[in-house]
């Protein structure tokens, strides 16, 4: 027995699901929404979806696309600022708000069709998704569901606006730094995919003698223990330099973290660090 499938609405429904599911994955991992970026990505998972009902299903091919697919939908979204760790994070992310956002939209579909008693028997199946509920109907269950899932991630428990940040070669030799808590903070050492810990040149005293040029902003020297970083700005694309500190501690947990040595923007030289909200 067919099954007719209405292109336009079939799009539509996904690219409200997606766009819905990209804005809480940028909420719960604190990314900037982009609503131009996310309206292409989610148009994009929309035509995916219609496209695969034209594809063979069941094999490797197609499970390996239907898998591969929302790491493109993530680029298009919020592109590889925050390196390979932030991506997957992300990815992450929108894969389980994806699933809570189907699964309850599913339910309270069954739901309504039970309570109508308008479920719709296909191929001698009970489907959960009942036929004749309107369009509008779809649309604000969608809305209904995001806004659910919106409230649960605004009672996450909030990030401290400072921390305390202590970095050395060993324990007996731990700088203390006063750090400012940013979310828009992103940067990533593209070798090893740390987190990077912005420092200003007045409180890097916990240099190593090799690295002492980077506190001056002389010229770098070439010593394996320098990285470069790359960081994009209103006026362009620079470089940042630092290295890979033995020791890196927030609140007296130790993480792995790379730290950049570099005049801090004038309205956060309140503090000696700016530290990403991923080494909380």
């Amino acid at each position: 027995m067919e099954q007719v499938v209405y292109g336009d609405v079939y799009l539509a429904i996904n690219f409200t699901m997606d766009w819905l599911a990209l804005y809480l994955t940028a909420k719960a991992v604190k990314q900037p929404v982009r609503p131009l970026r996310i309206s292409l990505a989610a148009a994009l998972g929309a035509i995916y979806a219609l496209a695969s009902l034209f594809l063979p299903d069941g094999n490797a091919l197609s499970t390996f696309t239907a898998l591969a697919f929302p790491f493109l939908l993530i680029l298009v979204a919020f592109s590889r600022q925050g390196g390979r760790r932030e991506l997957f994070r992300t990815l992450a992310a929108f894969w389980a708000i994806s699933f809570l956002l189907g699964g309850a939209a599913t339910a309270v579909s069954y739901l309504v069709a039970r309570w109508a008693e308008k479920e719709a028997v296909i191929g001698g199946q009970v489907e959960t998704l009942p036929a004749d509920l309107p369009f509008w109907g779809l649309i604000l269950l969608a809305l209904t569901v995001g806004a659910v899932v919106s409230l649960l991630l605004r009672g996450r428990k909030k990030l401290p606006s400072t921390v305390t940040v202590e970095v050395g070669e060993d324990a007996n030799s731990l700088v203390a730094l006063d750090g400012l808590v940013d979310s828009g903070n992103l940067l990533t050492e593209p070798l090893s995919g740390h987190s990077v810990i912005l420092v200003d040149r007045s409180a890097a005293t916990f240099l190593p003698a090799e690295l002492a040029f980077l506190r001056d902003g002389s010229t770098p020297a070439l010593t394996p223990r320098l990285r470069l970083i790359p960081y994009s700005t209103a006026a362009g694309e620079v470089i940042l330099y630092g290295y890979l500190p033995r020791i890196v501690q927030i609140n007296g947990k130790p993480r792995a973290a790379c730290v950049a040595v570099a005049p801090l923007p004038e309205g956060e030289r309140r503090a000696d660090a700016i530290v990403p909200t991923s080494l909380y």
